[in-house]
C-alpha cells in the first residue's frame, strides 16, 4: 500500500503540474483570439472572460488525458533513472502489478472525463452558443460601436451607425450598403444603399439568423456610374447581416447538444460527436499503456531520452481520432466502424509495447535451444 500512495503521488503532481502548464497556454492562446474577435467586432468585449470560463471544461477533455500521459513519463522515467524502479522489480514488482498500481488512478481519472466529456462540456458549449446567440452581445449593438463602419459577407456588407438611443437598444442615424453578385459582362456589380433614421439588431428564424431592422427611410438601388438608380421610400425595411456557419462553427454547435440527444439521432455528424465524447475517456487506459512502455529507459540514458518519440506516439493517436472523426462527419467512414479501430490499434500497440520485451526474453532462450537441437551440428 505504501508503495501505491508513493508511485500515485509521483504520478498525480506530474500530471497536475504539467495540465497546468498547458493548460495555462491554451487559455492564453484563446484569450488573444477573443480579443481578437472582439477587436474586429465578431463578439462583445464583455463576454470573452465569461466564454473562456465556459468553455473550462472542453479544455481540460484534451488537457487531462496529455498531463496524464507525460505525468507517468515523468514520474517512471525518474524511477528507471534513479535505479529505484530496479528496487521495486527485486522487491517483486511486476509489470502485471506495476500496472494495476497505475490503473487505479487511471480509473478515477476516467471517470472524471466521462462525467466532463457527457455533461460538463456540452452544458458549457451551450453557454456560449447561447451567448453568441444573443443579440446583445455578438453581431449586435455591443459590437456596432457608433461612428465606425462594420463590415459582414466578406466586406460585401457595410453599416454605418451614427449613435445610439439612450435606451442603447436602438440604432440612430443608420446608413446600409450591400453589394450583389457581378452580372456577367457588368463592370460593377449592382449596389443597395439604405439610410433609415433608426434601427435595431433582431433575431429571428429556427437557426437565430440576425438582420438589422430599420425604421422611417430610404432606399437606393443601382450600378454604380449609372443613372437609372431606384429610388424607395420605407417605414421598415430588414435585410440579414451575417452568415459565418463555418464546418468549424458547426462542429461547436454540435458540441453544445445533450448527450441523450446525440444518443436518439441517428445523424452523422451527431454519430461522429457522440462517439468523440465517448472517446475521451477512452484514452485514459490506452495512453497509460503507451506511458508505462515508454518510460522504461536506461540510467545512463536520462529520464527525457524518449520523451520526443512519446509525445509524438500520442499526437499520431489523436491525429487519427480527428481523422477518423471528420470521415464519420463526412460519410466516408461508416457509423458503426467509427472511432473505435483507432482506440483498439493503439490499445495493441501499447500492450505489445510494455509486453513485448518480456515475452521475447521469456521466450527466446527456448527459441535459441531449438535451433541447437535441431542444427545439424548438434545431431552429430
Amino acid at each position: 500500500m505504501l508503495v501505491f500512495r508513493y508511485l500515485s503521488r509521483e504520478v498525480l503532481v506530474n500530471m497536475l503540474a504539467v495540465t497546468f502548464v498547458v493548460l495555462l497556454i491554451i487559455m492564453s492562446g484563446r484569450f488573444v483570439r477573443h480579443l481578437d474577435q472582439a477587436a474586429t467586432g465578431d463578439i462583445a468585449a464583455n463576454v470573452v472572460f465569461l466564454m473562456i470560463l465556459y468553455r473550462m471544461p472542453n479544455f481540460l477533455s484534451l488537457i487531462l488525458p496529455l498531463g496524464f500521459f507525460i505525468g507517468i513519463l515523468l514520474a517512471y522515467g525518474r524511477l528507471y533513472v534513479e535505479s529505484e524502479m530496479v528496487v521495486l522489480s527485486t522487491s517483486g514488482m511486476s509489470p502485471t502489478r506495476l500496472l494495476g498500481y497505475t490503473a487505479m488512478p487511471a480509473l478515477l481519472l476516467m471517470c472524471y472525463m466521462a462525467y466532463n466529456a457527457l455533461y460538463l462540456s456540452p452544458a458549457g458549449e451551450a453557454k456560449v452558443q447561447k451567448i453568441l446567440a444573443d443579440p446583445e452581445t455578438s453581431e449586435s449593438l455591443g459590437v456596432l460601436m457608433p461612428g465606425q463602419f462594420r463590415t459582414f459577407h466578406d466586406a460585401r456588407q457595410v453599416i454605418y451607425v451614427e449613435s445610439l438611443y439612450r435606451d442603447r437598444t436602438r440604432m440612430k442615424t443608420v446608413f446600409l450598403s450591400s453589394a450583389q453578385d457581378l452580372e456577367e459582362g457588368a463592370r460593377f456589380p449592382r449596389v443597395n444603399m439604405v439610410l433609415a433614421e433608426s434601427g435595431r439588431i433582431v433575431v429571428k428564424g429556427p437557426a437565430a439568423d440576425r438582420y438589422v431592422e430599420l425604421y422611417n427611410g430610404y432606399q437606393f438601388e443601382g450600378v454604380p456610374g449609372a443613372n437609372d438608380y431606384q429610388v424607395a421610400r420605407f417605414d421598415t425595411y430588414g435585410v440579414r447581416i451575417s452568415d459565418r456557419r463555418s464546418s468549424l462553427a458547426r462542429r461547436e454547435e454540435r458540441d453544445a447538444v445533450p448527450t441523450a440527444a446525440l444518443f436518439r439521432s441517428d445523424k452523422p455528424g451527431y454519430q461522429a460527436t457522440l462517439q468523440w465524447r465517448l472517446s475521451l475517456p477512452l484514452i485514459i487506459p490506452v495512453v497509460t499503456l503507451l506511458a508505462l512502455s515508454m518510460s522504461r529507459t536506461n540510467p545512463r540514458q536520462g529520464r527525457f531520452i524518449k520523451m520526443f518519440p512519446a509525445v509524438l506516439l500520442y499526437m499520431a493517436y489523436l491525429i487519427s481520432l480527428n481523422a477518423a472523426r471528420d470521415a464519420v462527419e463526412s460519410e466516408a467512414l461508416p457509423v458503426a466502424i467509427g472511432l473505435w479501430p483507432v482506440h483498439l490499434g493503439f490499445f495493441l500497440l501499447g500492450l505489445l509495447l510494455y509486453y513485448g520485451p518480456l515475452w521475447w526474453f521469456r521466450f527466446a532462450p527456448h527459441l535459441h535451444r531449438n535451433r541447437q537441437a535441431t542444427s545439424p551440428g548438434s545431431a552429430a
